[in-house]
């Protein structure tokens, strides 16, 4: 009986001693996964080092709210009825050429009556300019015949050109005259007093009719 006892012993003391090295084990794999950690390799990431990845704004979309049109109220036009009269019946009343008076069924149509024009236009604004009655030749002639040269101008030698300027109204009359260069003030005073009796010249013409010009005249004095 003894030799059966001691084998029974021993088979369970090895039976604890692989359950202990069984559980170590597990305990080992266990500690193991806690503390190993995986690391990825660069190269699985990183790919192509050439390509260039660029990150753009993303815009939100928005809904835009519908825009009511609004209703507008058409009036509904009345329509006028006119009366149709019978050619047959005598119409009473009848305007007459030589009436003084017309009664309230009478239509009186008045032209408009078009504005007068006050513009004084310049030189190249119109389509033909004023002339002096008979040309220039007759202007250059009346000229020397109605502007004297004062005595004592030609006493000092002083000589020159004067320019003068004035308005040829829409009927021919000059009117504001000016000088614009002068060589001495007498003879602008004279010069201003003679432009001013000039008589009346061909007015400027511009879209059928004849309007107010601006007309500069250049007058030289010599000495002889």
């Amino acid at each position: 009986m003894e030799p059966k006892k001691k084998s029974n012993v021993n088979l369970e003391r090895k039976r604890i001693f692989f359950f202990q090295l069984g559980l170590m084990f597990v305990l080992v794999i266990v500690f193991a996964a806690f503390e190993w950690k995986y690391q990825p390799k660069e190269n699985d990431f990183m790919g192509n080092t050439n390509t260039t990845i660029i990150f753009e704004d993303i815009v939100p979309t928005t809904k835009q709210n519908e825009i009511k049109k609004p209703k507008i109220n058409v009036p509904t036009p009345q329509l006028d009825i006119m009366k149709i009269i019978d050619n047959s019946m005598k119409i009473q009343n009848e305007f007459k050429m030589g009436d003084t008076e017309a009664n309230d069924s009478t239509i009186i149509l008045i032209s408009p009556i078009e504005p007068e024009d006050t513009t004084i236009y310049d030189s190249w604004e119109i389509e033909k300019m004023p002339q002096f009655i008979g040309g220039n030749p007759a202007l250059y002639q009346w000229l020397r015949e109605h502007i004297p040269y004062p005595k004592e101008l030609k006493e000092m030698g002083i000589q020159g050109k004067v320019g003068v300027q004035f308005v040829v109204e829409k009927d021919g009359s000059i009117a504001e005259v000016s000088i614009i260069r002068g060589i001495d003030p007498n003879l602008d005073r004279i010069i201003v007093d003679s432009i001013l009796k000039m008589p009346k010249w061909e007015p400027g013409f511009k879209n059928g009719k004849y309007v107010a010009t601006k007309f500069a005249l250049p007058i030289s004095f010599k000495l002889e």
